[in-house]
């Protein structure tokens, strides 16, 4: 049992030294992801002639994607993204 307590505090430690450290990697937010990662044309084409907050339906590959028109956070153009969940 001692042993056990032994095993999880060092690894408890040298997981807190790494992090704490930078060896290992924080969690990217989903907005750092979305700034890297560039959006398919299917998007931006979707919301073309419609605005912020409306509607659009986008067919990217075979997937069929419904949402509502938002801003790029890096050029503020508008593209098509899934909405955000209903409140309960």
């Amino acid at each position: 049992m001692k042993a056990q307590l032994t095993r999880k505090a060092a690894l408890f430690l040298f997981l807190g030294g790494a992090a704490t450290a930078g060896l290992v990697a924080a969690p990217r937010s989903a907005s750092a992801e979305e700034e890297t990662r560039p959006r398919p044309p299917q998007l931006y084409a979707a919301c073309q002639s419609k605005g912020e907050g409306e509607a659009c339906a986008a067919q990217v590959g075979n997937r069929q994607l419904k949402g509502v028109c938002g801003a790029d956070a890096a050029d503020k153009r508008l593209s098509c993204r899934p909405a955000p969940p209903r409140p309960r």
